[in-house]
């Protein structure tokens, strides 16, 4: 099971590296107007849709009983979080993320806006979320374990 939890963990990093290299710097522009004209209009650069966290809203502050750091490099975090029955995860707020389930339960997410969310989670599944705040509850009997990457570059 843990050269398992390993993998799920080692292909998160993967895949969000390879995606965060990948995010179109590299693709030629859509029309062919070449670098010697200076009329063509230049677009405003996109603003960075990945906020920083503020230090006081940080997982490993609000919720280091849930959230353990495997590890922090390039811009990503990468997580164990263990919800043992009956643990709460106060407040806190992630920037562009993603998760595996690698012990399957169930969840009460509660957004910053006192939207309520119940996941009924399974082992295997995947999820991609943009930038969040929220906090979350096991009220199952279960300890429920996910592997957790953030991105904590532009992007």
């Amino acid at each position: 099971m843990k050269t398992f939890k390993v993998f799920c963990a080692t292909f998160l990093v993967a895949a969000l590296f390879l995606l965060g290299c990948t995010s179109g710097a590299d693709k030629a522009p859509a029309d062919a107007t070449s670098a010697a004209d200076t009329t063509a209009a230049t677009p405003a650069p996109a603003p960075d849709a990945n906020p920083a966290i503020p230090d006081s809203m940080d997982v490993l502050k609000k919720a280091s009983n849930v959230y353990h750091l495997l590890a922090d490099s390039l811009g990503l975090r990468l997580y164990e979080i263990t919800f043992k029955p009956g643990d709460v995860a106060a407040m806190h707020m992630h920037p562009d993320q993603a998760a595996y389930v690698v012990q399957g339960g169930t969840l009460d997410v509660t957004g910053a806006d006192g939207t309520k969310t119940v996941f009924d989670l399974k082992p295997g599944m995947g999820f991609i979320f943009g930038p969040e705040a929220h906090s979350a509850v096991n009220p199952g009997k279960t300890t429920v374990k996910i592997a957790f990457v953030e991105v904590r570059r532009p992007r």
